[in-house]
């Protein structure tokens, strides 16, 4: 049994991997579930499986591609709840997602898809998925800044959701502008680094 376990993981992973690739080389709405079988070798029951429609495929992804960044804001927390954590080490969490996004041709693509289904309600799985976790990075990013007021890293003179909100809509800026005019970074991450901590420069205590 718990090698079938770790045979249909394993299949599941290699789904995944394969359907990231298809995304970034033909795009999403191209891709199809049975293409995708294809290329690791299964037969499409064994991706309906897994994966009931390609919505579940999608949310799937998002998950995979979030999960780097998701432990690095975890032990994050860990860090300004014990009032260890620096600003810096704040702002290079933040460029991180932004490598990935550098560096992996797929989190491209599902970038630019999921902040397209953030507008609308094409896919309610997906736009469901997407509300829960902006809700829940909202609130990890509360408390973060919430400790960091606590210790006298970040101004007081705003609520810790007023300036975590202000926080995301500059980075979902940064990430709308690369997205849409990426010529603004003709330095890559490096620019971006510059435009982050230009945003933390602001929210010093003692700014």
């Amino acid at each position: 049994m718990r090698r079938s376990k770790e045979d249909a993981e394993a299949t599941r992973e290699s789904l995944l991997g394969a359907a990231e690739q298809m995304f970034a080389e033909q795009g999403i709405h191209n891709t199809r579930l049975s293409d995708v079988a294809k290329a690791v070798g299964v037969t499409r029951g064994a991706i309906y499986w897994h994966f009931k429609n390609k919505d579940e495929l999608i949310s799937a992804i998002i998950d995979r591609l979030s999960t780097p960044l998701e432990t690095a804001m975890q032990a994050l927390l860990k860090e300004a709840a014990s009032g260890t954590m620096t600003l810096d080490a704040l702002a290079e969490t933040l460029v991180f997602s932004y490598q990935r996004l550098l560096e992996v041709p797929a989190a491209e693509k599902i970038t630019r898809f999921t902040m397209r289904y953030s507008l609308c309600n094409e896919s309610p799985v997906v736009s469901a998925q997407l509300t829960r976790n902006r809700d829940q990075n909202i609130a990890r990013l509360t408390q973060i800044i919430g400790y960091a007021q606590q210790h006298e890293l970040v101004r007081k003179d705003r609520s810790a959701r007023q300036l975590a909100l202000y926080i995301r809509a500059h980075i979902m800026g940064i990430y709308h502008q690369h997205l849409s005019s990426s010529e603004l970074y003709p330095n890559g991450l490096e620019d971006i680094r510059l435009s982050i901590n230009l945003l933390f420069e602001g929210l010093k205590a003692d700014a």
